[in-house]
């Protein structure tokens, strides 16, 4: 048996993980920032920096996507209310436009709006979301579970305690309760169901296909091993003297 199918680890991370987005979009920000200031002369012989607002109203737009999509689970049903009411929003605003210079009105609003920012502004946004996806990598390698035969072991700690929980005959399912954070990272929740004892909800599983796929492999590797043994063959029944033959 190889050593893929002698246990899976299975890693929870915190919801922050999902702020990657917001991480790499405040570096490109940043990028962005430092090559589209334009350097002005100014009277008294010192010099100004004009930063383009453009590099802002994109930090700013995916910042405000990726909050709603942490702050909200966004299930399959409310998934397709969000797509409908967009519709819904798009369909009203083309016949508002008709009679309403609508989107005339929404350009000069959004124009007003100044979002210039220096890049170390970008910077800093993308270090502060650097140490908050860090010690969300960190805690999902001092925090985690690994299913192995029939047993599960909880690891938790620098030192690596060991909770170990029977789970003969373990079943599993998955979940997908948000469908952007299923987009993002193929994000889910694994139940672990053993036959007895507690069950176990472990959430924000990062490529759950993958992870399910493996725990399948090694539980079915399992049962092939189980039911191969060579099953113990009754011993002989001890042989009867032949009768003397009557006279």
């Amino acid at each position: 048996m190889g050593d893929k199918h002698e246990s899976v680890k299975i890693r929870s991370y915190p919801k922050a993980i999902f702020l990657y987005p917001s991480f790499i979009v405040a570096i490109v920000a940043g990028i962005l920032a430092t090559f589209m200031g334009k350097t002005a002369a100014l009277a008294d012989g010192t010099s100004l920096v004009i930063y383009s607002g453009l590099p802002g109203k994109i930090f700013i737009v995916v910042f405000a996507i990726n909050l709603m999509i942490f702050a909200w689970d966004f299930s399959r049903a409310g998934f397709v209310t969000v797509i409908l009411l967009g519709v819904i929003g798009i369909l009203g605003g083309i016949l508002l436009e008709q009679k309403v210079a609508l989107l005339a009105g929404l350009g000069r609003l959004l124009d007003a709006i100044d979002l210039r920012a220096s890049s170390h502004v970008f910077f800093a946004f993308a270090a502060i979301f650097g140490v908050v996806l860090a010690f969300s990598f960190v805690q999902s390698r001092i925090d985690y579970w690994e299913v192995h035969g029939n047993e599960l072991l909880h690891v938790t700690g620098f030192v690596g305690n060991v909770e170990r929980f029977p789970a003969p005959n373990l079943r599993f399912r998955k979940e997908l309760p948000d469908v952007f954070e299923y987009a993002l990272a193929r994000s889910g929740t694994l139940i672990l169901e053993p036959v007895t004892g507690e069950r176990h909800a472990l959430v924000n599983v990062l490529n759950i296909n993958s992870v399910e796929r493996r725990m399948q492999e090694m539980l079915s590797t399992i049962d092939v091993t189980l039911e191969t043994q060579p099953r113990p063959q009754p011993a002989p029944a001890p042989s009867q003297p032949a009768a003397p033959p009557k006279t």
